[in-house]
């Protein structure tokens, strides 16, 4: 598995498999992108390499640890996605991460409302609220139906479409 790992470059750091990285982590998949993930739950990575294999490399350990974020390729990687279940682990790992690859696209997942700027000083590159989009959807979907629809055929289409970013220099 290591060996995999250290192949890798231009690959996604995926820190935490739980709910939210479950769900990023099928998305990675889909898209065919390069990624490895980090968690500190042996079952949970378990579960990930019964569901997914070979497909899903993955590292057991704490992804604010330098050695493990090392271990994942930081310093060869093109992005982090810190999804972890404590706003200070997350304050943490975007902390360690930009410390060791100054370069890599950070995307934080933020819990309290009162998160997303720490995550900004830390480091991150953009923060993300799954409570607040969360909230904002059902929303939508309550008062613009048939818009929120015709978002959603736009933007994920059939299964594995999706609109892409491509620059133009």
């Amino acid at each position: 598995m290591q060996r995999k790992i250290e192949a890798l470059t231009d690959h996604i750091i995926v820190c935490g498999a739980g709910t939210t990285g479950a769900h990023a982590i099928r998305e990675l998949l889909s898209t065919k992108t390069p990624f490895v993930v980090i968690d500190r739950d042996e079952a949970r990575l378990a579960e990930l390499w019964e569901e997914h294999g070979a497909s899903a490399p993955a590292i057991h350990g704490e992804a604010y640890d330098d050695q493990v974020l090392s271990r994942a390729g930081i310093e060869r990687a093109r992005g982090v996605l810190v999804m972890l279940h404590d706003d200070r682990d997350n304050v943490y790992c975007t902390l360690t991460a930009r410390s060791l690859n100054p370069r890599v696209r950070i995307i934080s997942k933020a819990i309290e409302d009162g998160a997303a700027a720490k995550l900004e000083r830390a480091g991150a590159d953009r923060v993300v609220s799954p409570n607040f989009i969360g909230g904002m959807r059902l929303v939508s979907e309550m008062l613009r139906p048939s818009v929120v629809e015709f978002l959603d055929t736009m933007l994920r289409g059939r299964e594995g479409l999706r609109i892409e970013e491509v620059r133009v220099e």
